[in-house]
């Protein structure tokens, strides 16, 4: 990126903005690798990643850096189940456990979020619940269902939908006799979400369920997600924002990234239904107040529904280079005032 000479904005002291000549994005598809680079000072700034975090901290001095926690971040993590009825390859049968409300419900109180926190992220996420993330002070909604971990609750919920472990072997099966089993695919480029599969297989093993972790490379996984549908579950993420509306996509049922059956003619469900309802009227509604009870209700909806499974909301951690002036770091990043910014 290169410096805008025309750009609107002036400094407090009337000097033109943007201060920098331009910037340099490298992506680099290796979380590692770019933590390599930045040790060598390759790189300016970094999104660190939980179990780097105790050494970028002791790094400081000797690497001239700051090392900053800005709180919870604005996206979020989730599992999801294929519910689409164009998916070719998979089984009606599996289409029909996930489209159960109860099933869904079953998977989020057989999960151990604490154990997510405590490992993946070293103590540095908290639950997640609903939607929008508690970084968001407008929107966020605290008063929707939670499923604290509940195996018995959980292993309850799928017995009421039939299940049984008919053999002995710790699985357990439907009424045809075919076992609780599915296949989780994540990208295999972000180790944290690979570390959140092996405790979720674990979890679901405890009440009955066979999962096996498939993990892939992320143009792949998009591309079964949005064009081939050939896939049953899948842990991804979100990044969020302040305003709710960007999420339409997501949420609304002719959206693209309506994961778990995309572009729907007509919404499949009556809830979803409902939530594109919500969506219409309060990118039409002027009033705040109003605005806020309309995604107040989308949030209970989602979380008694849970068509994403949300699992933690992870802290903001980054680290900036001493050379770079004029930050001012929010958990909207750490570069957002970028204009203001000078070496």
């Amino acid at each position: 990126y290169q410096r805008n000479p025309y750009y609107w904005r002036l400094a407090k002291d009337g000097g033109q903005l943007p201060l920098l000549t331009g910037r340099i994005t490298q992506f680099v598809p290796d979380l590692n690798a770019m933590l390599l680079k930045f040790r060598s000072r390759e790189i300016d700034s970094l999104g660190v990643r939980a179990e780097d975090w105790p050494s970028i901290q002791q790094g400081q001095q000797a690497g001239d850096y700051k090392a900053m926690n800005l709180g919870p971040s604005w996206g979020s993590s989730y599992v999801t189940f294929n519910m689409n009825p164009r998916a070719r390859k998979l089984p009606a049968y599996k289409r029909d456990w996930f489209s159960r409300k109860e099933f869904r419900q079953a998977v989020s109180y057989a999960l151990n979020r604490q154990s997510m926190i405590d490992t993946v992220f070293r103590g540095l996420a908290r639950p997640q619940w609903s939607p929008v993330s508690e970084a968001n002070k407008v929107f966020y909604n605290p008063n929707v269902p939670r499923y604290d971990h509940d195996p018995s609750r959980a292993r309850a919920l799928l017995e009421g939908m039939g299940f049984k472990d008919r053999n002995g072997n710790g699985i357990l099966e439907d009424s045809a006799g075919r076992e609780l089993s599915f296949v989780l695919i994540t990208n295999v480029e972000n180790t944290q979400r690979v570390a959140l599969c092996n405790i979720i297989q674990d979890d679901l093993k405890k009440v009955g369920i066979k999962v096996t972790i498939s993990p892939g490379e992320f143009n792949s996984i998009v591309s079964r997600i949005d064009s081939t549908y050939d896939w049953e579950c899948v842990l991804l993420g979100f990044t969020g924002g302040p305003e709710p509306h960007t999420g339409k996509s997501i949420w609304t049922s002719p959206g693209h990234l309506h994961v778990w059956n995309p572009r729907q003619t007509k919404p499949a469900t009556p809830w979803e239904a409902e939530i594109d309802k919500i969506f219409s009227q309060a990118a039409k509604e002027i009033d705040p107040a109003k605005r806020k009870a309309l995604y107040d209700r989308w949030q209970v909806i989602a979380a008694e529904q849970l068509p994403l499974i949300f699992l933690v909301t992870p802290d903001v951690l980054g680290a900036v280079r001493n050379r770079v002036q004029n930050l001012r770091p929010s958990s909207l990043g750490l570069l957002w005032n970028i204009d203001e910014l000078a070496i």
